[in-house]
């Protein structure tokens, strides 16, 4: 028994230890992941997907207008006098109406462009959501490559340091300039510390945004992008300017607007008809007779209010007009704004790519220029100034290509955006 309880408790503690050494282990984030991710657990969309399939079962339902009103009663009556009892009366009814109007395709036209629309609005929300993860992500690249930038300065410094406190102790140099070197190290932690925390707080940022909970390990992978081949701005806009979300969605409003304003004028000027028909029944008790009847009724009403100056009605098919010419209007804006993004986007990256091809070069030269220098101060031949200077430059160059490699990447994930169908 002792020996089939052991076995229970190392069973047991090797499966706790198994899932906290689960537990413990790393998210692995890539860009790609991460757009995954958020894209599944973004509340906002998860609300948009409601409403989605609550107008999609209205657009799917709207054809239940040209259904009847159907209604039944029944009533029992009866009275008590001194000379004895009444008998009870017993009645039934069944009544049916239709109303039949101009106006009612409209409704189910009207219901399949708000469903339309809808659907429009939660593709343009997840290309938003990946647009905004894209960048978050890239500010994690970014505070990476900082970190990674001042690490290799800190050991460089640390290096030169060290050279410098070995040729003061055999009497080489002055001991401003060992101190000078030591001063250059010192400087290199605070700066260090606070890529870190800038790094921690993207880190923070980025799990928010995709769903993880703060304080998740997580192990970052991936590059920034690197210029692709160039794409031409004339045929980007002839090929996704029409199936932008935000120009269908600018063009499915002018469809709703000219539904409105038809079914306005439809209300207003164009007859209603009304077919019902209803039917009655009764009995006394005790007698076994029925006393039924049923009636027919087809009526036609005309608004004539309507065709008076003035008038709500003429009012109301004016206004759903105005509504029409402005959404128009917003058509035409939206498709010039679009048009504009994307090839002042296009401009952009042609910019950064011809800048990230100098700024690698300069990465190179100053890097070169580094090496020359810590050679020559090893052996004595420069002064730690020159060292210290080459060093800044090499730093600065990583740094400026970095945050260059940052700004193309992101102005790409938005021209991605801006063409998103």
């Amino acid at each position: 028994m002792k020996i089939v309880i052991l076995a229970a408790c190392l069973v047991l503690s090797a499966a706790v230890s198994g899932l906290s050494a689960l537990a413990g282990e790393p998210v692995l984030l890539t860009e790609g992941s991460a757009v995954e991710q958020a894209l599944r657990n973004s509340l906002s969309l998860k609300s948009t997907r409601i409403e989605l399939e609550t107008l999609r079962r209205k657009s799917a339902t709207s054809w239940n207008a040209y259904l009847p009103s159907l209604s039944a009663g029944a009533g029992l009556s009866g009275s008590q006098n001194f000379a004895g009892s009444s008998p009870w009366d017993l009645s039934l009814s069944l009544s049916a109406s239709l109303p039949l109007s101009l106006a009612t395709p409209y409704g189910a036209r009207a219901a399949l462009l708000l469903y339309q629309a809808a659907e429009v609005r939660a593709q343009e929300g997840e290309s938003a959501l990946r647009l905004e993860v894209r960048r978050s992500f890239n500010a994690l690249l970014l505070g990476r490559e900082k970190i990674a930038l001042l690490e290799s300065s800190t050991q460089s410094a640390s290096l030169s340091a060290d050279i410098a406190r070995r040729n003061y102790a055999a009497g080489l140099i002055a001991e401003v300039e060992a101190l000078s070197a030591e001063m250059t190290l010192e400087k290199l932690g605070p700066q260090l510390a606070q890529a870190r925390a800038g790094f921690q707080t993207a880190l923070l940022e980025l799990q928010s945004l995709i769903g993880l909970e703060p304080g998740t390990p997580v192990e970052v992978q991936g590059s920034f992008r690197v210029p692709e081949a160039q794409v031409e701005a004339e045929a980007l806009v002839r090929a996704r300017l029409a199936s932008r979300p935000d120009v269908r969605a600018a063009a499915l409003d002018v469809e709703l607007r000219r539904s409105q304003a038809g079914q306005a004028a439809a209300q207003a000027r164009t007859p209603t008809a009304s077919l019902s028909y209803s039917l009655n029944g009764s009995s006394r008790t005790g007698t076994g007779s029925w006393d039924g009847r049923g009636s027919a009724q087809l009526s036609l009403s005309v608004p004539l209010d309507t065709w008076l100056p003035g008038s709500a009605g003429r009012v109301q098919v004016a206004e759903a007009g105005d509504e029409l010419a402005k959404a128009e209007l917003a058509l035409q804006e939206t498709r010039l704004s679009a048009e504009v993004e994307i090839r002042s986007l296009v401009q952009e990256l042609q910019a950064l790519s011809e800048s990230l091809r100098v700024l690698e070069k300069s990465e190179r030269l100053t890097r070169r220029i580094y090496e020359l220098r810590s050679a020559e101060y090893a052996a004595g031949l420069t002064e730690l100034t020159s060292l210290r200077q080459a060093l800044d430059d090499h730093q600065q160059a990583g740094l400026d290509l970095a945050s260059a490699r940052q700004q193309y990447s992101d102005a790409l994930a938005e021209l991605e955006h801006a063409t998103a169908q």
